[in-house]
């Protein structure tokens, strides 16, 4: 399996730690209802675990394989609160 080429990104841009603190606030708040946080692996794991964190709810984590492979794994449960509402 190749791995992906970062320098080839499009769409994605440098947030500061102060700007991830005010994003994950924000995202905190929209989430206050939710009983289990899941975090998608790469980049959305350290913005659900502040949230979870934060919230001191259950965390946890899904990893997706290339669609190539065809396959996905899961580990826990989902959201109650569907993050497309946002």
């Amino acid at each position: 399996m190749q791995s992906y080429d970062y320098r080839q990104r499009q769409g994605v841009e440098d947030v500061s730690w102060e700007q991830f603190a005010q994003l994950t606030a924000t995202l905190t708040e929209k989430l206050a209802g939710a009983e289990t946080i899941v975090g998608i692996a790469r980049a959305g794991l350290f913005p659900a675990t502040a949230v979870a964190c934060a919230l001191r709810r259950e965390l946890c984590s899904s990893r997706f394989v290339s669609p190539n492979a065809g396959q996905h794994t899961m580990n826990g449960v989902h959201a109650q609160r569907s993050l497309a509402k946002l």
